[in-house]
């Protein structure tokens, strides 16, 4: 993912890097405050599964990638 692109998705996501690395590729995972979820950026991955509850303020709309959060916007 190019810089600009990184950018775009840490506004979308309100998010940030964080020390944790993600399991798959090594890369720092990413803190999303607007989805209360852990995600890596390279892979385009969430790190743990939406909860199933429907009315969950931070669950209910997350994409099920973290880069389709940018067609959100």
């Amino acid at each position: 993912m190019d810089q600009e692109a990184l950018a775009r998705l840490e506004a979308a996501l309100e998010a940030g890097p964080c020390e944790s690395p993600c399991p798959r590729c090594g890369e720092k995972q990413w803190y999303s405050r607007r989805y209360d979820a852990f995600f890596c950026p390279r892979c385009d991955a969430w790190a743990e599964e939406a909860c199933e509850d429907p009315h969950c303020e931070y669950c209910a709309g997350r994409p099920e990638r973290p880069s389709l959060a940018l067609d959100i916007e």
